[in-house]
């Protein structure tokens, strides 16, 4: 069977964080394979294009509200990011994490989602290149980053633990 006369339907799609009628190189072949399905799950911080052709619609919280996965940079100097939340979810949004777990469980895919939310997974990482999220969620805001910087890294010593911003 060639790439051109395969079988590629699919009953449902959960598309999150992206809108598809933008992203994909062919539209009309991504609008019809829309058309064609039984379910569509859209999960977003806002309204877009690709929500409109939802069935369901799924609203995670902001980025202010909710952990994100760490960035790593193995540059020069290699680095982590960690992005934590400055606010508490509003309106009863959800972060990503939490829905695909609950899905998981409901699916008895429970297995796959070993940490119950995304802060123990988020400390299980750090734990493994010898830190601990624990204590960075302790710290203020304004302990870490000083007043009026608009730009700059927080570096932390592996070695000692200490913060510095450059």
């Amino acid at each position: 069977m060639s790439w051109t006369t395969r079988d590629c339907s699919f009953k449902g799609w959960i598309i999150n964080g992206t809108n598809l009628i933008q992203t994909l190189p062919n539209q009309k072949q991504t609008l019809e394979a829309i058309q064609n399905l039984d379910l569509m799950v859209v999960i977003d911080t806002m309204p877009m294009e690709i929500t409109g052709w939802a069935d369901v619609i799924l609203p995670e919280c902001t980025y202010l509200e909710r952990y994100d996965d760490i960035r790593t940079s193995p540059h020069r100097k290699p680095q982590i990011a960690l992005r934590m939340p400055a606010a508490e979810p509003k309106y009863n949004t959800k972060p990503a994490y939490w829905m695909a777990r609950q899905l998981a469980i409901k699916l008895g895919l429970e297995a796959y989602f070993p940490h119950e939310n995304l802060e123990d997974l988020l400390d299980w990482q750090l734990k493994q290149v010898g830190s601990s999220g624990a204590t960075t969620r302790i710290l203020p805001f304004n302990q870490i980053i000083p007043r009026g910087l608009t730009r700059g890294f927080l570096i932390i010593s592996p070695e000692s633990g200490e913060m510095s911003v450059e």
